[in-house]
């Protein structure tokens, strides 16, 4: 955006003017009493950022031209945090529906079992299990736990 000198904060376009500006006011001047006259011209330069008399391009400018910039690529974002959040809230309903069949099934299951009890009785064990299998859509293949790591087969 610019080169700022050190010594009194002005802002500069180029290294070239920084430096012609720097020697200019702040070498010539020893370090003693010229301490004032170095705060004066400061004050003198920050009221004229240029010192040279040079036309500057405000800062407000460049960073309006910046903000002007960056507008697409925020707009882009937004849409895709847009996308994001909507693909979130329908991999969440997908997930409450699975759930609410799934509390659906163990409740049958549980009916199932004591409907088999009655019949078999006392004496046969009666065991069930209930299985989830998640099928990727796309592709149509199935979710699989391999040693702990859940693949598509």
């Amino acid at each position: 955006m610019g080169f700022i000198c050190p010594e009194c904060k002005v802002m500069f376009q180029s290294p070239e003017q920084l430096g012609m500006h720097y020697t200019s006011v702040h070498e010539k001047e020893g370090s003693g009493g010229s301490l004032r006259r170095n705060q004066q011209s400061g004050r003198q330069l920050r009221q004229l950022p240029m010192g040279n008399g040079v036309p500057k391009e405000p800062a407000e400018d460049v960073h309006e031209q910046f903000l002007r910039d960056l507008e697409p690529q925020l707009v882009e974002l937004k849409q895709q945090s847009l996308a994001l959040g909507s693909a979130l809230d329908s991999q969440n309903q997908q997930l409450d529906r699975l759930d609410s069949k799934i509390g659906q099934v163990h409740h049958d299951m549980k009916k199932v079992g004591i409907q088999a009890n009655k019949i078999a009785g006392k004496k046969i064990p009666v065991v069930y299990r209930f299985r989830c299998a998640f099928q990727e859509v796309q592709s149509g293949r199935f979710l699989r736990d391999v040693d702990g790591e859940v693949l598509l087969r």
